[in-house]
């Protein structure tokens, strides 16, 4: 009986010597921000009253979008107070938010229960603006680049000591790409044109390395010898690799669309030309295409399908690839010239320059094309934004408006100009 006596004495004073659980949640107030309308780069100042029963050990504070994913970092502030009153602050400085409503969440916890209180908010988007235009043009064995300013001045900005295949920028990143003849891929800071990274042997140690970038998803994809393709993060990672079935150069142009790459390569054993669907996840190979002409570019018709550019013996040549099909399908043309440059200029609308001139191509009737202006190119690029054509000759840009086909402007470089590329402010 002692024993007995004793071991529920023992009991009783162990549980009396455990604490009650907290069931209790903690209330909170939000009493700033009053207002529920904001813009990218406001700061949204919050102010909230905590209070539990037992203590508040914790508050964070953020803001989310539909899908629950932050658009700016929550912060977390700790306690040992049952009253706070909380202050703090975000800077919505993500230039990428999107106009629409969001949702601004304090949860404090005390130890035991976590309580979330809500407030919902509206963000209007950053109006997307040109920001910078920059030229690049080649010498002998240099390449430069230009930043047009005012008046049409232009500034040098940054020189290598190569000529270049191809250049692109993520103006997000604000960063610039240069890949070269001998394989390496550059990345400039925009802020101060001084080099991020670099990664070289793109061109497998070949020669007539002909190399193209596209920007994408943050990432910068550049075609690689043995017709593979590669995609490089912010500090020149590579992060993805789409790997061809064809044993071919690098692919000299292509696109990303519908979930797929879709590239053009020349096959050097078997001296053929190729078209290849490649999956954008995997990197795998899902399909490839013989083609009867040199494609010059290939770009999206719409969302699901393409259409390849190019010659065959100096005339102009078309084909459309469905991304659900298993065939190319050849467009009869009703222009003979030969094909120099090509450029989307809005749905199913491309410019393209010959020996002749301008012609305008409304993929929607895919036999025809019209005469729109004489101007000579051997590059063509649209700024979308601005709705304007950008035709390089030479050392020479000539700007037309898409509407009307009418020269805005000219201005004259220093050296033969290659490529324009345009910075915005997202």
């Amino acid at each position: 009986m002692r024993q007995l006596f004793v071991a529920i004495l023992f009991i009783f004073i162990i549980n009396s010597c455990k604490k009650e659980e907290d069931t209790q949640m903690p209330l909170i107030t939000i009493t700033e921000p009053t207002s529920s309308n904001f813009e990218v780069f406001d700061t949204i100042w919050i102010k909230a009253t905590v209070s539990d029963n037992e203590v508040v050990k914790s508050v964070s504070y953020g803001v989310t979008d539909s899908n629950a994913d932050y658009i700016a970092n929550a912060k977390v502030i700790t306690y040992d107070s049952k009253n706070v009153n909380f202050s703090g602050y975000i800077i919505l400085n993500d230039v990428r938010v999107e106009t629409g409503n969001y949702t601004l969440t304090i949860t404090a916890f005390d130890g035991f229960n976590t309580k979330k209180q809500y407030k919902q908010i509206y963000i209007k988007a950053l109006t997307k603006k040109l920001k910078k235009i920059y030229c690049i043009t080649e010498t002998a064995s240099n390449t430069n680049v230009y930043g047009l300013a005012e008046q049409n001045n232009i500034e040098l900005k940054y020189t290598l000591n190569d000529n270049i295949t191809d250049a692109a920028i993520n103006s997000y990143l604000r960063s610039m790409y240069l890949l070269d003849k001998s394989g390496n891929l550059k990345s400039i800071s925009l802020n101060n044109f001084e080099p991020h990274w670099e990664v070289g042997n793109l061109n497998n140690n070949l020669v007539e390395y002909n190399g193209k970038l596209i920007i994408y998803e943050d990432f910068c994809f550049a075609s690689v010898k043995k017709n593979n393709i590669q995609a490089f993060d912010i500090n020149g990672n590579v992060r993805k690799t789409a790997v061809s079935e064809l044993y071919a150069y690098e692919p000299s142009c292509f696109t990303i669309t519908n979930n797929f790459f879709v590239n053009y390569t020349y096959n050097n054993f078997i001296s053929s030309n190729y078209i290849e669907k490649l999956y954008y996840t995997s990197g795998a190979s899902q399909s490839y295409y013989s083609v009867n002409f040199d494609v010059i570019n290939i770009l999206p018709l719409n969302t699901n399908e393409i259409i390849a550019f190019g010659n065959q013996q100096d005339t102009m040549k078309l084909a459309k690839l469905n991304l659900d099909a298993t065939q190319l399908q050849y467009i009869d043309f009703d222009v003979s010239d030969k094909l120099i440059s090509v450029a989307k200029i809005g749905a199913n609308k491309f410019v393209f320059s010959t020996v002749n001139g301008l012609f305008l191509y409304d993929g929607n009737y895919l036999g025809h094309a019209i005469y729109i202006n004489d101007v000579l190119a051997d590059y063509l690029i649209y700024e979308e934004l601005n709705k304007k054509i950008y035709c390089l000759k030479d050392n020479e840009v000539i700007v037309l408006n898409s509407d009307n086909y009418s020269t805005i402007n000219t201005f004259i470089l220093p050296e033969k100009v290659t490529k324009i590329l345009f910075e915005y402010n997202k």
